[in-house]
């Protein structure tokens, strides 16, 4: 799916007053956006677990995740640091009020993502990177 432009050039003016590496940052929230349409990015206030607060990149919405045969929409929240790529984006299972948080192999019960690419994500994040060298369309 394609992402509208002016979603597009929303997204290029937040990332570049606060994020380290903006084509990146750029190119892999626009494919994001582009395979998961559902997502939708905003900023937001997040707190992390040290209790600093920052204004970040924040996608919600819903992805499918096939379970036994049927596809479910799971609602998600993916935070991205300004540190991006450098550190790994942030992922939240979001339960609606009539869902609960299933803790699981790769979910805390507070709905916390762990899988183990973000737990390694410090010998991946560049390999990938060589796919994006810039923001098309913005250089």
């Amino acid at each position: 799916m394609v992402v509208q432009q002016h979603i597009l050039n929303w997204l290029y003016s937040v990332l570049t007053s606060e994020y380290h590496d903006v084509n990146r940052t750029y190119n892999d929230v626009a494919q994001a956006l582009a395979q998961y349409p559902s997502l939708l990015p905003r900023t937001d206030v997040h707190t992390f677990d040290n209790g600093v607060s920052a204004l970040l990149l924040h996608l919600s919405g819903t992805i499918p995740v096939i379970f036994r045969g049927t596809t479910y929409r799971f609602p998600i929240s993916i935070w991205v640091p300004h540190a991006y790529p450098r550190e790994p984006p942030l992922g939240y299972v979001t339960p609606t009020d009539t869902m609960m948080v299933r803790p699981g192999q790769h979910v805390d019960p507070q709905g916390r993502i762990y899988h183990p690419y973000l737990v390694r994500w410090a010998e991946f994040w560049d390999v990938s990177a060589r796919r994006y060298p810039t923001a098309s369309g913005f250089d």
